[in-house]
């Protein structure tokens, strides 16, 4: 089972890593991931005794570390953070202090030329700002955590007062602080990110009682088949049917759009939205667990804690990079003055370059920078109506160059229109439409819906479904059951051959057919025609401009999906598929790619599982009502719209560009630090920067992430 656990004063990334490998340790713990951006630890826990595990992990961080703070997710916690910002004013007055205090220091040197007066003045500069970093290097020492930050902090600039080189083992301090400042700065706003969508949720909401009265009730206190009202300027809490009244609805939270979008009777709605100019009253449909935000929300949540194989990778290289660069200071400072005899110059020169070489031993631009950077990408994705599980499927995608299509309810619009009832033996046109429409009445598929809804529009009548016998629907197929005493066969060709003789019936190419069988003897057929969505085509044309290969799978038959194939543009298509044929189809595309390709497949969410699964990365479209799409895709569509997928695919581009420049471009700066401070040709100014000052320019480029979506996706659109 899943557990979710926020961390507060969680600071350091490079630790964050060493505390998920603590935590992984404790019984009972299948896996554990932290997610220093958001500071959530995701468990996964056995289910037997998961309150003695949850008990025994908290245990494992306060040994880790005591002041880390352990709290719900989704509790406020004011009292903390009331603490917490006490206790930041007070850092910040002491921080501003000691800058003012090493900057007289400086000065001073350099005029008064007193040794002592500047040396107590950088001393009281440096304690008052590093306090709390001397302090938790002295206590992580006794827990064996002596490769920490803290303790590398502490060990360079001890290291630069012990040699003389005051001023810069104060500047290394400052200059750090700024650094992690600023990395507190930007991880909190993109925490925010993730609790404002909580905001989304409300606590209340109006219900209509018995009597009809209004109660102001708690949405978890709320049950499916309850009616609530919302009135102008109010958040719908659960999602439902409309019933009464009509408004205008901003769904830019759920759906990305910016245009209001109206809704009257008999519409569905989503928890989220909001009511600009009317009332309605809506039946619900989905309690506060099952409602569109809490799936938003568990999504997010989920998406926060998958990661992506670059992130897995730079975790694994964290743990081994900084013993290796701290074994090479040691080496510096030891090792080599051997080679000048030990004298006191030499040891003072080579210790000095050891001590720079402490200073860049901390990972933290690339253990921050990166996950932060995957956590842009999905904040962008969420904000154009895109939501991802995870990072690792922004890297699929990116890598993705086929795209494989369902045709109904992705590339059409999936609502059929009878467009002709079509008699060959003894049944009437009107015994071959209510035949139909008696076996269709069970089924849940789009072209079942459309087949009723004629029926009843063009008899009047309803449908008695007691005359409904040993009913059997086999998905991509038919349906067989006994109607009115007869035994029925309605489906497609393939389907149909099984129970009977198929006269050959040459179709219209825009047309699909539901063959009736009755008593093994074909009657006749109903056809109906789809319509393309209407941003169809510009999905394929983006696509294609992105360089993606289009295919599309489909039950239909061949000249259907023919037509659609010729009027998108697409590279290719299968027809006559079933469910388990399209994965087929799936896994043969799959094999064609290089190891270094995917392919992702979008369908409606509803009846396409098996293949949004089978894929690399399955989306679905407009699925989130579907609890099966939640299950099954890796990202979900919010709105019905198939050009989102082009603003998507270069996000994910854009996003995996700026994660490869935040690694190659840390990893080459502290490298060639480590070299210039090796041969003498840099100072510890230098490795402040590829330290701190290198994190904070990986974490602004991270952001890039973010901001540069909007651009793209208004290109897209235009």
């Amino acid at each position: 089972m899943k557990k979710f656990l926020k961390l507060d004063h969680l600071h350091c990334a490079g630790c964050a890593v060493a505390l998920q490998d603590k935590i992984n340790k404790v019984q009972g713990v299948n896996s554990a991931e932290i997610n220093f951006v958001s500071r959530i630890v995701t468990l996964d826990i056995d289910s037997k005794d998961y309150k003695q595990t949850l008990k025994d992990v908290e245990a494992s961080i306060h040994e880790f570390d005591k002041t880390i703070c352990i709290i719900d997710p989704r509790s406020q916690n004011k009292e903390g953070k009331q603490k917490a910002n006490t206790a930041k004013k007070v850092q910040y007055v002491l921080f501003g202090v000691s800058v003012a205090l090493w900057i007289a220091a400086i000065i001073l040197q350099f005029t008064l030329k007193m040794w002592s007066v500047h040396f107590s003045i950088y001393l009281t500069a440096y304690l008052l700002c590093g306090y709390p970093i001397l302090y938790n290097a002295f206590t992580n020492i006794f827990k064996g955590k002596v490769l920490d930050e803290n303790f590398l902090m502490t060990l360079a600039t001890i290291g630069a007062f012990i040699i003389g080189e005051y001023m810069e083992g104060v500047a290394v301090i400052i200059f750090y602080i700024i650094g992690e400042m600023f990395q507190h700065k930007i991880s909190h706003n993109s925490e925010k990110n993730i609790s404002s969508l909580s905001l989304l949720k409300c606590g209340e909401a109006s219900l209509v009682l018995s009597d009809g009265t209004i109660q102001i009730t708690k949405i978890d206190q709320i049950k499916v088949g309850d009616i609530i009202v919302v009135n102008a300027g109010e958040k719908v809490p659960l999602d439902g049917n409309i019933i009464s009244g009509g408004a205008n609805f901003n769904t830019a939270a759920i759906t990305g759009e910016s245009v209001p979008q109206y809704l009257g009777v008999d519409a569905s709605i989503s928890s989220g939205y909001i009511a600009e100019d009317g009332s309605v009253t809506i039946k619900v449909t989905a309690d506060n667990n099952n409602c569109t935000v809490s799936k938003i929300i568990d999504m997010v949540q989920e998406a926060s804690a998958s990661k992506a194989n670059i992130e897995k990778f730079i975790s694994r290289f964290a743990r081994i990079y900084t013993p290796v660069v701290a074994g090479l200071a040691a080496i510096l400072a030891f090792v080599m003055p051997a080679f000048w005899g030990y004298t006191l110059e030499a040891f003072k020169l080579w210790a000095y370059r050891g001590l720079g070489f402490l200073v860049v031993s901390c990972p933290c631009a690339l253990v921050l920078g990166v996950p932060l950077t995957y956590f842009a990408g999905i904040g962008a994705m969420a904000k154009s109506g895109i939501l991802v599980k995870g990072s690792n499927y922004i890297e699929k995608l990116a890598k993705a160059n086929t795209i494989v299509f369902d045709k109904t309810g992705t590339l059409t619009t999936g609502q059929f229109e009878v467009t002709g009832v079509h008699t060959l033996k003894d049944k009437t046109a009107d015994d071959i439409l209510e035949l139909v429409a008696y076996c269709e009445s069970f089924s849940n598929h789009s072209i079942a819906k459309s087949v009723v809804e004629y029926y009843s529009q063009k008899t009047g009548k309803t449908i008695n479904t007691a005359w409904v016998q040993g009913y059997k629907e086999v998905a991509g197929g038919g349906i067989t059951a006994s109607i009115f005493m007869e035994e029925c066969v309605i489906g497609n060709a393939d389907f149909i051959k099984q129970y009977g003789e198929l006269d050959l019936i040459v179709p219209a190419e825009n047309e699909t057919q539901v063959y009736l069988l009755v008593a093994g003897k074909l009657q006749g057929y109903i056809t109906l025609a789809d319509t393309l969505k209407p941003d169809a085509k510009e999905a394929i044309k983006g696509l294609k401009a992105a360089k993606m290969k289009t295919v599309m799978l489909t039950g239909d038959n061949i000249a259907v999906a023919s037509t659609i194939s010729t009027s998108l543009g697409l590279n290719g298509f299968y027809a006559g598929l079933k469910p388990a044929q399209k994965v087929e189809k799936i896994k043969e595309l799959s094999k064609l790619n290089s190891k270094h390709k995917c392919v992702a497949f979008v369908g409606d969410g509803i009846n396409d599982a098996p293949a949004l699964t089978s894929a690399d990365v399955g989306i679905a479209m407009g699925g989130l009502g579907s609890d099966i799409a939640i299950e099954s895709a890796d990202m979900v569509i919010m709105t019905d719209e198939p050009s989102k997928l082009v603003p998507a695919k270069k996000i994910a581009k854009n996003t995996m560009n700026i994660v490869y420049q935040n690694i190659v471009g840390s990893i080459a700066i502290k490298v060639v630090t480590m070299l210039l401070l090796s041969f003498g040709l840099a100072n510890m100014w230098l490795a402040v920067f590829a330290d701190t000052g290198l994190t904070v320019l990986a974490i602004l480029n991270s952001l890039r992430a973010t901001k540069r979506y909007k651009s793209k996706i208004k290109n897209a659109k235009n």
